[in-house]
């Protein structure tokens, strides 16, 4: 996505786009294209979340906890 999207308003879009019903081809065209570029940040999202090696472990814990409510939207 063009500008940065946090984690919960990208799990907002992606539900959006999950529920739209299309009505023309064009529309279905647009649907799984917004999709993918969801996804696709979302996936970002996880990858940076990854990299990331926190001392405190509260924080680790948090991170983790994040990577595992993406992972779960992106399995739906």
């Amino acid at each position: 996505m063009s500008n940065k999207l946090s984690t919960q308003e990208l799990i907002e879009s992606l539900k959006y786009w999950t529920e739209y019903t299309p009505t023309h081809y064009a529309a279905s065209m647009l649907k799984y294209g917004k999709m993918n570029e969801i996804k696709s940040a979302l996936q970002q999202h996880i990858d940076l979340l990854t990299t990331l090696t926190p001392v405190n472990p509260i924080i680790q814990d948090e991170i983790k906890s994040e990577i595992t409510m993406i992972q779960q939207q992106l399995d739906n």
